[in-house]
C-alpha cells in the first residue's frame, strides 16, 4: 500500500533486528597433548619436514632416471627390431634378385631351346625338299633321255612341267635358308 515502511525502519520493531552473537567461548586445550607437543623441540619437527622433503625428492629423482632408462631400453630394442627387419627386408630383395634373375635366365634358355627347335625343323625340312629335289631332278633326266611314244611337244610340255617343280623346290629350300640365316 501507499504508505508502508519497511520493517527495519520501524521504531517498534527495531529489537527485533538487533541481535547480538553469543560470546565466542575459546576452548581450553587438552593438557596432556600440549605438554607431549611442548616437549618436543622446533627444530626436531623442521628436521622431520626436511627428511620427507628430502626423500620425496630421491624418489622423485629415482622414478626420473628409471623412466630415462626404460625409454633408453626400449628405443635399444626398437632399433634392434628396426636393423632385423632391415635385414630381412634386404634378404628377400636378394632372394627376390636371385628368384628374378633364375626366371631370366630360364626365359632365355626356352629362347634359345626354341630357336634351336626351329633351326632343326628347318634344316629337317631343308633335308626333305632337297631329297624331293634330287628325286624331281631324276625325274627330269627319264623325261629328258626317253623319247619314244610321245611327240617333242609333249616331251617340251614334260620337261618345262618338270622344271617348274624343280624351281619351286629350290626356291622353298632357299626360304628355308634364309629363314635359318635370320633366326641365328
Amino acid at each position: 500500500m501507499d504508505g508502508w515502511e519497511s520493517a527495519k525502519d520501524v521504531a517498534d520493531l527495531q529489537f527485533l533486528f538487533k541481535s547480538t552473537p553469543p560470546p565466542i567461548v575459546k576452548p581450553e586445550p587438552l593438557q596432556g597433548l600440549v605438554e607431549v607437543a611442548n616437549d618436543e623441540p622446533k627444530s626436531s619437527k623442521k628436521e622431520k619436514s626436511n627428511i620427507w622433503g628430502y626423500i620425496a625428492f630421491v624418489i622423485l629423482i629415482s622414478c626420473g632416471i628409471a623412466i630415462f632408462t626404460y625409454q633408453q631400453i626400449r628405443i635399444t630394442e626398437l632399433e634392434d627390431t628396426l636393423t632385423e627387419q632391415k635385414d630381412s627386408l634386404k634378404d628377400v630383395q636378394r632372394v627376390a634378385e636371385d628368384r628374378r634373375t633364375e626366371i631370366d635366365e630360364m626365359k632365355q634358355e626356352e629362347v634359345m631351346r626354341q630357336k634351336e627347335e626351329h633351326r632343326i625343323s628347318v634344316e629337317k625340312q631343308i633335308g626333305e625338299l632337297n631329297a624331293q629335289l634330287q628325286a624331281e631332278q631324276i625325274k627330269l633326266e627319264k623325261i629328258n633321255g626317253f623319247q619314244l611314244l610321245r611327240s617333242s611337244e609333249e616331251k617340251e610340255q614334260q620337261v618345262t612341267a618338270q622344271q617348274n617343280i624343280i624351281n619351286s623346290l629350290e626356291q622353298k629350300i632357299e626360304a628355308l635358308k634364309q629363314e635359318k640365316a635370320g633366326s641365328e
